[in-house]
């Protein structure tokens, strides 16, 4: 009998960088009736089981989402969108319950992705992220889990480009006396940031050169995790089993209400998927994460709650995966 292939997924080089929130702008993506003014039209509505989904209006117009036991209710709007193009998506929470509810987009970078961001209290949220530059379309949803059952209202939201602009150059310091100005034409900035160096970033050992050190494995029933040597360095292999998941985390200190980007190279083999992400960003059950099934560099924006000082940086291939 023949064995079966486990499945490898490579990861090298994760950085998590401080991005700036400074010279940022937006402007309205094709999202539709995100204030839900015109009740669901244009949402497709997902409650399984018993959950409801219903537009409210008390004041302003929102969706209230109310699930059950063993139903979830969801809405969700399939947008068009720019390939290899930066999106922020945001969203009003309306919580009087201690039930949790979500926003998010998935098939921004690959079949699998999804990202998202909530919580189970009252609040303005966003997130970002880039679409890979094969995609023209993604689903934005809006949801309350199974397993709770007192309703949650979702309003206002809103699917924008999130582009920066041309860095201004520095001011000329004072002169004494006035100076004729420059003949030349001022020096133009870089049309795009230079590529991140091992040396900004905040976590310990992203480049895998001392193993695993700094990374806390949690791989479990028989997944695997550990540290190759390939042409361009060390890197991290996970190999999942049929019913062990292959997974690290670390501790990152981060500055509260800051934005932030997490990125990775991504190798895989045989058609495995592997993800990174990070977990507690904006409250306790907050998670968003990217990854695919297709080789190349992967980025995550996220951006730290107004009283989060740590976050856990994850990266991990799911179990019950198998190769071509």
């Amino acid at each position: 009998m023949a064995r079966k292939a486990r499945l490898s997924t490579h990861q090298r080089h994760v950085h998590l960088l401080h991005e700036s929130l400074e010279n940022r702008y937006l402007m309205t993506a094709d999202l539709s009736n995100g204030d839900f003014s015109e009740g669901l039209t244009d949402w497709i509505v997902q409650a399984t089981e018993t959950a409801q989904v219903e537009v409210v209006n008390v004041g302003d117009p929102g969706v209230l989402l109310t699930p059950t036991d063993t139903g979830t209710a969801e809405i969700i709007q399939q947008v068009s969108v720019t390939p290899g193009t930066a999106y922020r998506l945001s969203f009003t929470l309306n919580s009087s319950s201690d039930s949790y509810a979500y926003a998010g987009v998935r098939g921004h970078a690959g079949k699998w992705s999804e990202l998202s961001t909530g919580e189970n209290t009252a609040g303005r949220y966003s997130l970002e992220f880039e679409t890979s530059s094969d995609v023209s379309e993604v689903t934005i949803f809006a949801q309350a889990y199974r397993q709770q059952t007192a309703p949650v209202s979702i309003d206002d939201i809103q699917l924008t480009l999130a582009n920066s602009p041309p860095v201004s150059p520095e001011p000329e310091p004072p002169q004494e006396t006035p100076v004729e100005p420059p003949q030349e034409s001022p020096i133009e900035p870089p049309l795009s940031p230079p590529a991140p160096i091992a040396s900004d970033s905040l976590l310990t050992n992203g480049d895998f050169e001392s193993a695993l050190s700094g990374w806390s494995n949690i791989s479990s029933a028989g997944g695997k995790a550990e540290t190759i040597l390939g042409d361009a360095g060390s890197a991290l292999r996970l190999t999942p089993s049929a019913d062990g998941t292959a997974a690290l985390l670390q501790q990152v200190a981060v500055d509260p209400s800051t934005s932030y980007r997490l990125s990775f190279s991504l190798t895989s083999a045989g058609g495995s998927y592997g993800y990174a992400g990070v977990r507690d960003h904006a409250g306790k059950w907050s998670e968003i994460s990217v990854g695919d099934n297709v080789s190349g560099r992967q980025t995550l924006d996220f951006v730290t709650d107004a009283n989060v000082s740590e976050v856990t940086v994850f990266l991990q291939a799911y179990r019950q995966q198998t190769a071509p």
